[in-house]
């Protein structure tokens, strides 16, 4: 199943963005079915180095609507993709829906407009 399959099929669960819905991992078919259980939570301010380790981003809004009101959502949760300029996608809920989301780096393009 794809993640654009689930926010099709329950859009209610989701807070409402757009700026994803071009984005070329809305189509990963992933397997879904394989996760039944809560995983265990590690700490990890910055995005993981191997995106193998972090389960795809439809995994993990599957087993949202399964637990939604689980405490696991009220953290930031790491997924396997990126969009397409790089930036890891990661989850998590705000209390109105299942929040998707992009790591943005920073970098020199990031200024201070200032008045002097």
């Amino acid at each position: 199943m794809t993640l654009r399959e689930i926010l099709r099929l329950y859009p209610r669960m989701f807070y409402p963005q757009t700026w994803y819905l071009s984005e070329p991992f809305l189509d990963i078919d992933v397997e879904i079915d394989a996760l039944h259980t809560v995983p265990t939570l590690v700490a990890l301010p910055h995005p993981p180095r191997q995106q193998d380790i972090a389960p795809a981003a439809a995994q993990l809004a599957a087993m949202y609507i399964r637990h939604p009101d689980h405490s696991m959502w009220q953290q930031y949760l790491w997924c396997a993709e990126s969009d397409l300029l790089g930036q890891r996608v990661y989850v998590g809920s705000n209390g109105q829906g299942l929040e998707i989301h992009r790591h943005i780096h920073l970098t020199e393009r990031f200024m201070l407009p200032l008045w002097v």
